[in-house]
């Protein structure tokens, strides 16, 4: 099956740039199948989208618009939420071991499933995960995943008890929070962080996570 002429020159560039938004591979797919490609096999996928076998990346990245778009699994697996996440940051996937995504490429992940499926809920297993790697890079807000962002150490969340002192990380993430959704925050730059304010230091992750997101490259056509 080959794409008509009409679609051809807008999918190519979709699916087979390795640093396409996978917004944009998503909106030429459904646009030239008619929303008929999300149930077709890998092979099919690839064969229509005119890759060739060596183009795994791509692939990757396709596929895991697929599943985002059709698999629920994707929020309640964090496995499988994460190999969408490195996907979706223009890498390969791999299976052989955990390639962890920074903080950066977990927002651009969050954000693309977010538009990708509006409806879709985080599990507490992936929020877990998220949860982890912001205690890592000392994160206590992630405003890219759950109901309005996700606070560390929120109330009634029993599994982090021992490894962080919930009440002072949930205050500290809960101001962050307010800070954020008052839009305080979502166009500061990060030269713009003042390292002497224990909040902008805080914040200084966001800041580059949020610029990170704002470089990805556009969308060719608005989904339908």
């Amino acid at each position: 099956m080959q794409p008509a002429h009409s679609h051809t020159e807008t999918l190519t560039t979709a699916v087979s740039d390795p640093g396409a938004n996978p917004l944009a591979i998503a909106s030429a797919m459904d646009e030239a199948t008619n929303h008929e490609w999300r149930d077709w096999l890998p092979e099919t996928c690839r064969d229509f989208a005119g890759l060739h076998e060596d183009d795994v990346q791509q692939l990757d990245k396709l596929m895991a618009v697929q599943v985002a778009l059709t698999n629920p699994d994707v929020y309640d697996s964090w496995p499988l939420f994460v190999s969408c996440v490195i996907a979706f940051n223009h890498r390969r996937v791999n299976f052989e071991f955990l390639d962890k995504p920074s903080v950066m490429e977990l927002a651009w992940g969050c954000s693309v499933l977010n538009k990708l499926n509006p409806s879709g809920v985080y599990s507490p297993s992936v929020l877990r995960y998220i949860a982890t790697t912001m205690m890592l890079d000392g994160l206590t807000f992630f405003p890219w995943a759950d109901d309005g962002g996700y606070v560390l150490g929120a109330e009634g969340e029993t599994w982090s008890h021992g490894l962080i002192d919930a009440a002072a990380v949930r205050e500290l993430g809960t101001k962050v929070k307010k800070l954020w959704d008052d839009g305080e925050l979502k166009t500061l730059e990060p030269s713009d962080v003042d390292p002497t304010n224990p909040l902008h230091v805080q914040l200084s992750e966001l800041v580059r996570a949020q610029k990170y997101i704002r470089s990805q490259k556009p969308v060719i056509k608005e989904r339908r």
